[in-house]
């Protein structure tokens, strides 16, 4: 089969909703709030700083791409309030060191881990790390 044969037959059963949306704006589905905050950008980067927050029922899972902490300080007080942050790899890069205080469980991408302060890897010493290694993904814990 070609590539667009096989594409068309992969979608046929996947039914994709796509929402505008404004910076700030929360959408419910199945009774899961997902909010998007305000749309950052870096003047060192092309990329957006990617941030999303899901919550459900008393579950508030917060995704913070990198750079995170040299965009929008709403993001950071909301991480006091998540029951899990996971800080993401998505560009723009890390430039600068990275010191939350949530009592939230923390998944961090290796790259994310390298750029958190001493202090802050002490205060989460059960952290997840996650890596990639040749199309596989590796989770490290203590």
């Amino acid at each position: 089969k070609s590539e667009n044969e096989k594409k068309e037959n992969t979608l046929k059963n996947i039914n994709v909703i796509l929402y505008d949306r404004a910076d700030g704006e929360t959408i419910s589905c199945s009774g899961t709030e997902l909010r998007f905050f305000e749309y950052t950008a870096l003047p060192r980067s092309t990329h957006p700083i990617i941030t999303l927050s899901a919550s459900y029922k008393s579950n508030n899972v917060l995704y913070l791409g990198s750079s995170f902490n040299e965009g929008n300080d709403v993001v950071k007080a909301c991480a006091e309030s998540s029951s899990t942050v996971i800080l993401g790899a998505h560009p723009p890069k890390y430039k600068e060191e990275i010191d939350l205080e949530t009592e939230a469980e923390i998944i961090a991408s290796s790259n994310a881990y390298s750029f958190m302060t001493d202090s802050m890897k002490q205060s989460y010493p059960g952290a997840v790390v996650l890596s990639e290694d040749k199309n596989r993904l590796r989770f490290e814990m203590d």
